[in-house]
């Protein structure tokens, strides 16, 4: 996937993630460990992005440079020259389809083909047109009618059927997408949505078996999520994110817009309360007007209706899954738009429930780099991808598999 230069990496696998935000581009490089678990950062650059909007191309020229000069800055810091990349998405089209299929064991002890073969029913299923499969999940198998979690392996039965969970987005964004990071010289072996990526980062195993509500709060779009009994259950990505604070601070202080993302990343808060009576905030005027001196409470007072909507979407959301008694983990924020002050508390006073922000897991290298709650989606994605659980972009009935000391000693001789 990527050309290492150095004589430590010949028995790593190497992956590059490349996120197209609506606020910010990011790529970041891991060496991941034989075991798909333990990851090193080799690099992560992040730039303003240009040419796209909510998850989907505007400008597709002005975003195939962004990208380039994007991966060329990271080639520069990793000292790795970048040929593929895992691709990660977010889009309003996000869906979920569930699907089962059935294999005939006859009595004999289930093998693995014949857990394959019961995959491969329940994929040829998916049929929802204008769609792309970007991630398959198996939530379990049944035996004769008893459950099981994982293959039922060296069992003996009659009926083998498992149940998988598709997730789609839109073909044509992710066309667009991959064209874009194609006229960047740049070839993409997987795509992966954001929500799971993100999920797969910051949420423990032990969180998704008791149940919990996942928010992840982006530039243009916020994604909701619930997960319960260990698999994702329901989601949805709708338009609007922290963006929407931004302009909700701009009208309602007449703040330029050019001046009030800093000032919201400064002093903003989520909630009123939590604002001490200090000095006065000196912020800049929209026309003609003079300056104005202002108590950083009018802003968390501004914010306030845009964060109320934000939360509500993932309350209708797990009022609709039916899950609203069994989350007994929570909420849990995620994305760069959770770095907001007081945002857990705010949702913990409206929702009810325990609210944690997620922070991304230390990893070796350069993991200081990840230190904020959306590079949860760049680990959580390097994971999923070094774990052959994603789908190969050129054939979506194959796996993106990681290659497992492939990398020829020969080459050692061109560091």
């Amino acid at each position: 996937m990527l050309s290492p230069t150095r004589k430590s990496n010949k028995h790593r696998d190497q992956v590059c993630v490349l996120d197209l935000g609506s606020h910010d581009l990011r790529a970041a490089i891991f060496d991941c460990g034989i075991d798909g678990q333990s990851l090193e950062v080799r690099g992560l650059v992040r730039r303003r992005s240009r040419g796209i909007g909510a998850g989907a191309v505007i400008d597709l020229h002005a975003l195939a440079s962004e990208v380039q000069a994007l991966l060329e800055q990271l080639e520069l810091m990793s000292d790795i020259r970048v040929n593929r990349v895992v691709l990660m998405v977010t889009h309003p089209s996000l869906a979920l389809d569930a699907a089962s299929g059935v294999a005939s064991v006859s009595g004999h002890l289930v093998q693995p083909r014949d857990c394959r073969r019961a995959e491969d029913v329940a994929r040829d299923r998916f049929d929802r047109r204008r769609q792309r499969l970007v991630h398959e999940a198996i939530k379990n198998y049944r035996l004769d009618g008893r459950l099981y979690r994982e293959r039922p392996h060296a069992l003996k039965g009659q009926r083998l059927e498992v149940e998988v969970q598709h997730v789609s987005v839109c073909e044509a964004t992710l066309d667009n997408l991959v064209r874009a990071v194609r006229h960047a010289k740049v070839q993409v072996e997987a795509v992966c949505s954001n929500v799971l990526a993100a999920a797969h980062g910051a949420l423990t195993m032990e969180e998704k078996t008791a149940g919990v509500a996942f928010l992840e709060i982006g530039g243009e779009t916020t994604t909701s999520a619930v997960f319960a009994g260990g698999a994702l259950v329901t989601a949805r990505t709708e338009r609007g994110g922290s963006r929407e604070l931004t302009k909700a601070l701009s009208q309602g202080l007449l703040v330029p817009q050019r001046f009030s993302e800093d000032v919201k990343q400064r002093y903003g808060s989520a909630c009123r309360e939590r604002v001490a009576q200090g000095e006065l905030v000196h912020v800049e005027t929209i026309g003609l007007r003079e300056p104005r001196h202002l108590c950083p409470r009018l802003f968390a007072e501004a914010m306030e209706p845009a964060l109320c909507d934000l939360l509500q979407r993932i309350a209708a959301l797990v009022a609709q899954s039916g899950l609203a008694n069994q989350l007994s983990a929570g909420l849990v924020l995620a994305g760069n738009g959770a770095r907001l002050n007081h945002l857990s508390e705010l949702a913990e006073q409206t929702l009810s429930v325990p609210v944690r922000v997620a922070t991304p897991r230390k990893q070796e290298g350069l993991g200081g780099l990840l230190n904020q709650p959306g590079d949860c989606a760049l680990i959580g994605a390097a994971r999923l991808w070094s774990q052959d659980q994603l789908p190969s972009w050129e054939a979506p009935s194959r796996r993106a598999r990681a290659r497992r000391n492939a990398q020829p000693r020969w080459l050692d001789l061109l560091a």
